[in-house]
């Protein structure tokens, strides 16, 4: 492997001969790699790669979820603080004042009982730092967070996904750390937004000299932001190379990740099978409002979706795109029983929508499959438990868990796994499988690809497609135009929790109508 590196002197963070390893596995190494002061580095591979283990080996936090670390050599600094060494105590010390570490998933970053505002105030404390209200206020603005004055007193579960990733990036930028690592920081944001949080961080990081380690599947986007590519394949880093240099790399795993996420940028269509002319969902005038309360009165904080109505066919895929906070989450939580709604009429079949038919006839494939599947319990306690719910008898348990697992494509030989064990493309197959034990007649999938690969969006992509084949209908929501124009024949936009447009896919795609959709659609 190359090594672009040649001076340990200049380097912020060295670690040689890092291995991370389960009980009876090795996951890890043995890595060797160095971080300069100053130096933006991009971390790639595919889900199962190893890019988080590495990382959090850097603050050495892999020992909480029973793996075990060692190092040759780590050095911060200049100083040694472990040699050969499986002891990572030493490391609790650089944990968030000397590195901050930017997680994927933002929902498990932020305790759920504490109100925005407390968040920052500990922060501060923390870091000690002198932050006013006024300056949080200018640095939600510079985030592009609506409402950035309101946002300080709602808790987390009352914020978009999108919005809670721009909350722990501006953490990441107000921290004191020399290095900030950031995993996946963009998964959770539309297009627009991902390059203009990016320039932001990038931008401050370059102007105090720390460095960065961005960790991403969306090659094509980081390579412009960073001074240096490193490719991890199966727990070992195979290219370290200048972004310009990728396609010269003479390497086909490089050529492959280049190759998919150039195929999800393009806007040309597959062929796609036609829905049915039943309705299955009819939506009337549907609204979600979020509350406050102030001197014992419930007051509205936020109009998350404001009187949207639309149709959904049987064996249909409809796709939802919008801005992040334009309400598309508010939206799947709400047909999903997840929060409460106000409509004129919601039907299913025809008949009004009811609590029994949400967890019966709809189900919600989550962003983050790792934080929606039980972590105690194994994928087949978890599936078996979800086919017993749908009416499967315990004779026909073992035949229905494997024509369920055949359906999405799951290995059988991972059923006997923990959602911590397996990676994030078998996680989403394995809570795709569970939805589908029930039988429902609509998915409803909220960000599903997010947390994937390019390689593994594709496959998931063309599960779906077999399962909108087969009469189920889909409600797919998502920030990737790529994605959505592969699976769906109709495409909704969402701004400011009101749907602006709704059109076949060729139109949306080449006769938009509302300045919002134009730039949306430009900006991808």
């Amino acid at each position: 492997m190359d090594n672009l590196l040649q001076n340990d002197n200049q380097a912020l963070i060295t670690v040689k001969g890092l291995k991370v390893r389960s009980k009876s596995t090795d996951l890890i190494g043995p890595v060797d790699l160095a971080i300069k002061q100053g130096e933006l580095l991009a971390l790639i591979g595919v889900s199962g790669s190893g890019k988080s283990l590495l990382a959090k080996s850097f603050i050495g936090i892999n020992g909480f979820v029973d793996l075990y670390e060692s190092f040759d050599l780590y050095s911060w600094k200049a100083e040694s603080l472990l040699n050969n060494s499986s002891d990572t105590s030493s490391l609790e010390e650089l944990r968030g004042k000397s590195i901050f570490y930017l997680f994927q998933d933002s929902y498990l970053s932020l305790s759920p009982s504490r109100k925005i505002r407390s968040v920052f105030h500990d922060f501060a404390e923390r870091h000690s730092l002198n932050i006013t209200e006024e300056d949080l206020i200018e640095l939600f603005k510079s985030l592009k967070i609506q409402e950035p004055d309101k946002l300080l007193d709602r808790y987390p579960f009352q914020v978009s996904g999108g919005q809670l990733q721009r909350l722990m990036l501006g953490m990441g930028i107000l921290s004191s750390a020399d290095l900030i690592i950031a995993d996946e920081p963009t998964t959770a944001l539309d297009a627009p937004l991902k390059r203009e949080v990016l320039d932001l961080l990038t931008s401050t990081v370059r102007a105090s000299n720390k460095s960065l380690l961005l960790i991403s599947h969306n090659l094509e986007l980081v390579r412009s932001y960073v001074d240096r590519c490193v490719i991890l394949k199966e727990g070992r880093l195979i290219h370290d190379c200048m972004p310009a240099d990728l396609e010269k790399s003479g390497r086909a795993y490089v050529d492959l990740l280049l190759d998919r996420s150039k195929k999800l940028q393009d806007l040309n269509k597959l062929e796609l099978s036609q829905a049915t002319e039943e309705i299955l969902l009819s939506v009337e005038n549907l609204s979600v409002k979020y509350y406050t309360k102030k001197f014992l009165k419930k007051i509205v904080d936020t109009h998350s979706v404001k009187d949207v109505s639309f149709k959904l066919g049987r064996g249909e895929a409809l796709g939802v795109v919008g801005r992040s906070g334009s309400g598309k989450s508010s939206l799947a939580k709400a047909l999903s029983g997840l929060v409460s709604f106000e409509s004129t009429r919601v039907t299913i079949q025809g008949d009004e929508l009811s609590s029994g038919q949400i967890h019966n006839q709809i189900k919600l494939i989550f962003q983050n499959p790792l934080s929606s599947l039980n972590p105690a319990l194994s994928i087949r306690e978890q599936l078996e438990e979800a086919l017993l719910l749908g009416g499967t008898s315990k004779q026909k348990l073992s035949k229905g868990l494997v024509e369920l697992i055949e359906k999405v494509s799951l290995d059988e030989s991972l059923l006997d796994s923990y959602p911590g064990e397996v990676s994030g493309g078998q996680g989403q197959r394995a809570a795709i499988a569970r939805a589908l034990a029930t039988k429902p007649k609509l998915l409803i999938c909220d960000e599903c690809l997010s947390s994937l690969d390019v390689v593994l969006k594709i496959e998931i992509l063309d599960l779906l497609q077999s399962l909108v084949k087969d009469g189920i209908s889909i409600l797919f929501i998502s920030h990737e135009l790529g994605a959505v124009g592969r699976l769906c024949s109709r495409i909704a936009f969402f701004d400011k929790g009101r749907l602006v447009e709704l059109s076949d896919r060729n139109t949306f795609f080449s006769k938009p109508k509302s300045e919002g959709l134009k730039s949306f659609i430009a900006a991808y």
